[in-house]
């Protein structure tokens, strides 16, 4: 079974697609953590795995992750300001995208 799904992760290139997607979110977060750097701090993370901070505390993140739930995108929570992302190998740059895209106007509405 384990080598069906090492085959299909080969076959399909989802490593290098991670490397991709990876590449686009921390892009995307840097960016938005420069361009709102009250409301966004820490971003961390390898490949797609990544987790950032809501400056604030609880309850901006709490109010951020309703922002980002408002637009369709599900996180997870961690800690008392971080918030993470652990997309599937087939999350690609375009999702990455939508993602900073839903963020960002998360973001402006907080």
């Amino acid at each position: 079974m384990c080598q069906v799904i090492l085959d299909a992760i080969e076959r399909d290139g989802l490593l290098e697609n991670t490397r991709r997607a990876g590449a686009a979110l921390a892009a995307g977060l840097e960016a938005l953590q420069a361009a709102h750097p009250d409301k966004l701090s820490n971003s961390r993370g390898v490949g797609t795995f990544r987790a950032f901070d809501a400056a604030g505390g609880e309850a901006a993140r709490g109010a951020l992750m309703r922002g980002l739930q408002a637009r369709g995108i599900w996180a997870g929570s961690c800690g008392e300001a971080s918030i993470r992302l652990r997309p599937a190998l087939i999350f690609t740059p375009a999702h990455a995208e939508m993602f900073l895209d839903a963020l960002d106007g998360a973001l402006r509405d907080l």
